[in-house]
């Protein structure tokens, strides 16, 4: 039969504890892991739909310049000819105006830091 001193116990002890200490400390960096790749994903969705937002943003903004543009090159035909606009006119060009609506702000990207 075995006989165990004191000693032999304290030194089971400690054996015991790191290896306890070293499965929790890998259980906590996989948990910890896991909620990272969680994170990275619903970021990059959040990402890619800022982009798609930013995409469209940047297509209005170019239709509108392009519509702004048009009415602008109609309106200095129509003023070169120095003939006055008449109440018709004058109401038709107010509503496409008002279809222009107010300036949009200039998009930007949001940084992520990533170079792809």
């Amino acid at each position: 039969m075995f006989r165990f001193t004191i000693r032999d116990v304290l030194w089971l002890t400690v054996v015991v504890g790191l290896a306890v200490a070293w499965w929790v400390d890998r259980y906590d960096i996989t948990k910890e892991r896991k909620s990272l790749v969680l994170e990275r994903e619903v970021l990059r969705a959040e990402q890619e739909a800022l982009r798609a937002k930013v995409r469209r943003v940047d297509e209005n903004l170019s239709n509108r310049t392009r519509a702004l543009y048009f009415f602008e090159s109609r309106l200095l035909e129509r003023l070169k000819g120095n003939a006055p606009l008449t109440e018709d006119e004058l109401a038709r060009l107010r509503s496409e105006v008002a279809l222009l609506g107010p300036p949009l702000p200039q998009p930007t990207l949001p940084s992520d830091g990533h170079k792809k």
